[in-house]
């Protein structure tokens, strides 16, 4: 997966704004806190907290694969956090490509941009904003077999928190980051062995709503 794009691209001495494989940021605060429960002094004093809801989304699939989709999540917010030091840094070292080795099924792609990155002195610091994560598809466990299983998560990103330089100046972004936009994961698991990164697909920049 690649950064999303800056107003040019690296072969004319421009840059990609930054691999969105960095820390997933936090979404929405939260609601504001309920005001503090009153009671007559006959009665003890009593608070509730409202019942957690399921995302709807989640309702066709089973809690197995619920299970699955968490720590497929979990598995590329691991990799956005450890990654973000190595593209702002902007050097291809060993320890870079055995990150990637670590978490793609495919390195090599990885690894060749950050070198390009390093030869134009290109670097991103900075995560993006995640307002919001579901799966669109997440396979049955047990109907893995020995090929495997995927599943596709599907995130409301803004690249906007990240900030991109070459030479040391600062780029500008392409027009279709300066809003929220769809960022899509395929995240794939075959036997015992931990979730590694297939693809990553925001090259569309389609807008998206900061609630699902």
């Amino acid at each position: 997966m690649r950064h999303p794009k800056l107003s040019r691209i690296v072969a004319t001495a421009a840059v990609l704004a930054g691999l969105t494989m960095t820390a997933a940021c936090g979404g929405n605060d939260g609601p504001e806190p309920l005001p503090p429960v009153t009671s007559s002094p006959s009665s003890p004093s009593t608070s509730t907290s409202p019942a957690p809801t399921t995302p709807a989304w989640q309702s066709k699939y089973t809690k197995e694969q619920i299970a699955e989709y968490e720590a497929a999540l979990d598995r590329w917010s691991t990799y956005e956090q450890r990654s973000e030091p190595i593209w702002a840094a902007g050097k291809a070292t060993p320890a870079a490509e055995a990150l990637f080795k670590k978490f793609f099924l495919n390195a090599i792609g990885q690894y060749q941009t950050l070198q390009t990155y390093e030869q134009v002195e290109v670097k991103t610091e900075g995560t993006p904003k995640i307002y919001w994560s579901k799966a669109t598809s997440i396979g049955d466990p047990k109907k893995a077999g020995t090929r495997g299983m995927s599943t596709v998560i599907q995130q409301c990103v803004d690249y906007r928190t990240m900030h991109g330089t070459q030479h040391g100046k600062p780029t500008e972004p392409a027009k279709k980051f300066e809003r929220p936009v769809l960022r899509e994961i395929n995240m794939i698991k075959v036997g015992n062995v931990t979730w590694r990164i297939a693809a990553v697909d925001d090259r569309k920049g389609k807008p998206c709503d900061s609630t699902p």
